[in-house]
């Protein structure tokens, strides 16, 4: 395998059942197949001792440093782990989603593309979760992919970015529950070059929000994204017929 230089992103709230196993187990790969790495722990607005692993995981490992955020945001914490990371690769895991097969693909896909997407979508069978949240997952794919012509199969995956080419795009992002979405579509509108394969996916814990919750919050950050989207086909058209 050839090696890489890679900023390793894990954003972190209320995860002390899993961060400390979940980023030993990548320092682990990183060391044994990465030429250089970074792994960035975003700890952000945790009630629980996430905060004080992550010091410590920082303090007992000089490949590891630890952002704190005042509040929980994902799309915030996702954004500041971009801005903080300084090599040429950038991959994003979660806590709960650490899959070392998707980090190998991922980063000789990069040779190729500017974003790779672990869909958990491609491969139904490797998706194991329950069937009500792949249920979800499915709706709200289908829904991007006609409101927002998304192309691609999930736009909530796991990602790998090549750091030059979507570093600028992510401080144009927004949103927060689905910074990743508005990204993959930001980025499909500037003709980046977006790779898909499966990846496999279980669930480990229960979801941080309730149903009820998390849809009010995709569906509230959905339109604010259309509204963000048309203003932006507007301004392009504007440029367009100044031209």
């Amino acid at each position: 395998m050839q090696k890489y230089n890679v900023s390793i992103i894990i954003p972190a709230f209320n995860e002390e059942e899993l961060l400390e196993a979940a980023v030993e187990k990548v320092l682990k790969w990183a060391l044994q197949n990465l030429k250089s790495f970074e792994i960035i722990i975003v700890e952000n607005g945790s009630t629980d001792t996430t905060a004080n692993i992550s010091d410590r995981l920082a303090g007992k490992y000089s490949g590891v440093v630890v952002l704190h955020l005042p509040e929980a945001s994902i799309g915030k914490a996702i954004k500041a782990g971009m801005q903080r990371a300084k090599l040429e690769s950038i991959v994003v895991l979660d806590a709960d989603w650490i899959d070392l097969d998707f980090m190998a693909k991922s980063l000789k896909s990069l040779e190729e593309g500017d974003i790779v997407v672990g869909s958990k979508m491609l491969n139904p069978a490797s998706d194991h979760r329950p069937f009500f949240r792949k249920v979800l997952s499915w709706m709200l794919t289908m829904f991007i992919r006609v409101v927002f012509r998304f192309r691609g199969s999930d736009s909530h995956g796991l990602n790998a970015f090549r750091a030059q080419s979507v570093k600028p795009i992510m401080e144009e992002c927004q949103m927060s529950e689905i910074i990743k979405t508005e990204l993959l579509l930001r980025a499909q509108r500037k003709g980046l070059k977006i790779i898909e394969f499966p990846a496999s996916i279980k669930e480990l814990r229960a979801p941080r929000l309730s149903v009820i919750k998390r849809c009010f919050m995709v569906s509230r950050e959905l339109w604010q994204l259309s509204r963000v989207l048309r203003d932006i086909r507007r301004a392009n058209e504007v440029n367009r017929v100044a031209r």
